[in-house]
């Protein structure tokens, strides 16, 4: 009894797609070509406008005895969520950190962040930073290599950026996290650079 419950149950269902299959072929097949021509321009809409390129290049230096030197460079590709309001993108970076006769330290690795425009050009920035630490510590002769992460957060202006094909930006950001490799809060200035596609 169970059998033939199924097979009728199989038959209908066969049944039923045989008869949506010929419901579907009724279109006119210019309505198809206009249709799929309509998705091809959906697909089309990115807008490029919304992507940024940028440059930027920050330096810093820790007073209070221990006159440690920091600088880096980054290259960021970034895109505007929401247009001339928030951005998000990931970027590659390099850092050197330096104390005079004691330790010096040169840093690749990756980084993403998002900007929030405040006001204008006024802008406050969140970053992530994950790197491959190379340091040497010159007063016993010691090098060392491991990945190390921290985020920096600041505010900075971005000049004429709702229309320029590319504008100058000024930031300062400093360290979230105090470790060993960031023993206190560190002002980094930054000047950079971005293009709009």
């Amino acid at each position: 009894m169970n059998k033939k419950i199924l097979s009728l149950l199989v038959l209908l269902f066969c049944i039923q797609l045989i008869v949506a299959q010929e419901s579907d072929n009724e279109y006119a097949e210019d309505d198809e070509i206009e249709a799929f021509e309509g998705l091809k321009e959906e697909k089309k809409k990115i807008d490029l406008s919304r992507f940024r390129v940028g440059l930027d290049l920050g330096s810093g230096l820790q007073f209070g005895g221990q006159g440690v030197f920091a600088m880096n460079v980054s290259a960021t590709i970034g895109y505007q969520i929401i247009r001339d309001r928030l951005e998000i993108g990931p970027g590659l970076i390099y850092q050197h950190l330096s104390q005079a006769k004691v330790y010096s330290e040169n840093n690749i690795g990756g980084q993403a962040y998002i900007r929030g425009y405040i006001w204008q050009g006024l802008y406050a920035q969140i970053d992530g930073y994950l790197v491959n630490f190379n340091a040497k510590d010159i007063s016993r002769n010691v090098k060392a290599s491991f990945t190390y992460g921290n985020g920096f957060a600041g505010v900075g202006y971005a000049f004429n950026h709702t229309q320029a094909p590319f504008y100058f930006n000024i930031s300062v950001k400093t360290n979230l996290v105090t470790d060993s490799n960031y023993p206190r809060r560190t002002l980094i200035p930054s000047f950079g650079l971005q293009f709009r596609l």
